[in-house]
């Protein structure tokens, strides 16, 4: 409970400082590779709870070449990771939009 609240403060002290980094970089996703800026993944909390944690989106769909590689797992070199997403994954900041879940209780 302490540290839930402990997160959640501090997060809420975060977000007038990242919210506009946040917004700066949805709009450079979004003007880049097109809509949508967020994603969202559900993922499973604490007490078996399914929560959708919003990431800024780094991939695209289908790779180039129209072809889906099905893998869950991606690395560095797939043809999915649009050039926009790999900066914002080398710096990870693509995990910011998470700031939202913790505010909510949800990670």
């Amino acid at each position: 409970m302490r540290t839930s609240l402990l997160d959640r403060l501090l997060a809420l002290a975060l977000v007038p400082i990242l919210g506009p980094v946040v917004a700066l970089l949805a709009w450079l996703v979004r003007r880049r590779e097109g809509p949508p800026a967020f994603v969202g993944l559900a993922r499973v909390g604490e007490g078996g709870r399914v929560f959708t944690m919003w990431k800024l989106r780094s991939m695209r769909a289908e790779a180039p070449d129209g072809s889906a590689t099905g893998s869950a797992i991606t690395g560095a070199a797939d043809a999915r990771i649009t050039t926009t997403g790999a900066w914002l994954r080398r710096w990870r900041i693509d995990e910011l939009p998470q700031l939202w879940n913790v505010l909510r209780g949800e990670m």
